[in-house]
C-alpha cells in the first residue's frame, strides 16, 4: 500500500497538477 501511495505521489509531482498538490500538501 505504502509503495501504492508512493507511486502516486510521484505521478502528481510529475502531472504537476495543483488539486493534487494541495492535497499532499495538506496531508
Amino acid at each position: 500500500m505504502a509503495d501504492q501511495a508512493r507511486r502516486s505521489a510521484v505521478a502528481v509531482l510529475e502531472s504537476g497538477s495543483p488539486l493534487d498538490r494541495h492535497r499532499r500538501c495538506v496531508g
